[in-house]
C-alpha cells in the first residue's frame, strides 16, 4: 500500500472503514469479540496457563466488546490481579479498573458506597486499596495479599469483598503476612495515594493548574513530576548540587522554574518532557522565592 493511499489517515483508519478500504476491510467489532472469546477461555482454563498476551490485555478487549460480566468477574480475581502485576507492574493494572469503571459506572459518586449493583462497588473498593498500596506493591508485589487483606478487612461485611479476601488468603504458594485486623487505611477515607521516590526529606511541592500533575522538590538533589492519575514519577529532573526547596509552575502548566536557597540560578523545566530549557544566572547568593506572572 503507498503512503497516498493512506494520506492524512492511519493504516487503522483505511482498514477500519469498508467504504475506503473494500475487500480489506476489518470489522473491528468482531475481531474484539473473537479475542474476548479466545481471554474468556484461557481464563476459565486457569490463570496459571493463561497466556501473557491474554493475562496483559483480556480487560481491554472485555471493554471494547461490551462483556461486563467476563470483566467484572476478571477484575475481582486476585490470581489473575497478581499474575498481571507481576507481569507489567501494579499501574498498567490500575488503568484496567480505571477503563472497566469509565463503562460499568460512567458517573462515579465520591462517597463509599458508589454504585447499586454489589460487583461493581467491589471492583471501584479494590481499584482504590490497590491505588492506596501501590507504592509498596510496586516495590514488592509479593506484598499484594498483604496489602489488599490489611486495606479491605474494614469492608469485609460486603459479600463480594468477602469473597475476594478469602480468595486472596487461597492463592498463595509462599510465606506471607496475613494482618489479623484493620491494620492499614482502608479505601473510602480521605487518602488517596502516596507518591514514593525521594531518596530524602521534600521541601516544595506545587501542583499544576489542571491538578494533573505534581512537582516535588527534595533534599536529594533533585525535583519529580508526578502523574497524580496513577502515582506514577514522570520525570526525575536532575543536575542540582544541593537541595531542590523552591518551585513554581506557569499558568499554562507547561513549565516548572527551581531553585535552591545555596545555589546562585533557577532552572526552568519542560514538564512534557522533562527537559532543562533554561538556567537563569545573576544572583549572588541562594535563591529563597519564586513566582511567575499570569501571562
Amino acid at each position: 500500500m503507498s503512503a497516498g493511499c493512506v494520506r492524512d489517515h492511519s493504516v487503522r483508519d483505511w482498514l477500519t472503514d469498508p467504504e475506503r478500504s473494500g475487500p480489506y476491510w476489518i470489522d473491528v467489532s468482531a475481531q474484539e469479540q473473537r479475542l474476548s472469546n479466545l481471554a474468556w477461555r484461557e481464563y476459565q482454563d486457569g490463570v496459571n496457563t493463561m497466556g501473557r498476551y491474554c493475562i496483559i490485555y483480556a480487560p481491554s478487549h472485555f471493554v471494547a466488546g461490551q462483556r461486563r460480566m467476563e470483566l467484572k468477574t476478571l477484575l475481582l480475581d486476585p490470581e489473575w490481579i497478581k499474575a498481571k502485576i507481576q507481569i507489567v507492574g501494579v499501574v498498567p493494572v490500575l488503568a484496567d479498573y480505571g477503563q472497566a469503571l469509565d463503562v460499568l459506572s460512567p458517573k462515579l459518586r465520591i462517597e463509599a458506597d458508589l454504585t447499586d449493583d454489589p460487583l461493581t462497588s467491589a471492583l471501584e473498593m479494590v481499584q482504590r486499596a490497590l491505588s492506596l498500596s501501590s507504592h509498596v506493591i510496586a516495590k514488592d508485589p509479593e506484598q499484594f495479599a498483604s496489602q489488599m487483606v490489611g486495606r479491605l478487612a474494614s469492608r469485609d461485611d460486603r459479600v463480594e469483598i468477602r469473597k475476594f479476601c478469602e480468595r486472596l488468603k487461597g492463592h498463595n504458594a509462599r510465606p506471607w503476612l496475613l494482618p489479623i485486623g484493620h491494620s492499614l487505611i482502608p479505601p473510602g477515607s480521605a487518602l488517596i495515594r502516596t507518591l514514593r521516590g525521594h531518596s530524602d526529606t521534600v521541601r516544595a511541592v506545587v501542583l499544576t493548574p489542571d491538578g494533573r500533575r505534581a512537582i516535588s522538590g527534595s533534599n536529594d538533589h533533585t525535583a519529580r513530576v508526578w502523574d497524580l492519575d496513577n502515582g506514577v514519577a514522570l520525570h526525575v529532573l536532575g543536575g542540582f548540587l544541593t537541595e531542590v526547596n523552591v518551585l513554581a509552575v506557569t499558568p499554562d502548566g507547561r513549565r516548572t522554574i527551581s531553585a535552591s536557597s545555596e545555589q546562585f540560578v533557577l532552572r526552568i523545566w519542560d514538564l512534557e518532557s522533562g527537559r532543562e530549557l533554561h538556567i537563569l544566572r545573576g544572583h549572588e547568593r541562594g535563591v529563597q522565592a519564586v513566582a511567575v506572572t499570569a501571562d
